[in-house]
């Protein structure tokens, strides 16, 4: 799994076959909800939980962590008030 900063996504990388594929994301906002509603600001780290297939993204320019349930396929916002533009 990749933040990929500049595009505003949280892409999903497979070694084996070299493939990259946009798990969510890939418009610059701020959204919880589903993977292809969610949107993010600048994700800029994140942390994978492998016990519950649980990601930990920082979103810089929302101001907030994130949480993206892989098994639910939903995205939560945990802490953080957005930022308002």
């Amino acid at each position: 799994y990749v933040a990929d900063y500049f595009n505003h996504s949280i892409r999903r990388v497979c070694l084996e076959t070299k493939k990259v594929e946009t798990l969510c994301g890939g418009r610059k906002g701020y959204a919880d909800g589903t993977l292809k509603k969610a949107k993010f600001a600048s994700p800029h780290d994140l942390a994978l939980n492998p016990f519950t297939q649980e990601l930990y993204v920082t979103d810089r320019q929302n101001q907030v962590i994130r949480k993206v349930s892989l098994k639910d396929q939903i995205v939560t916002t945990l802490c953080g008030t957005p930022r308002q533009s």
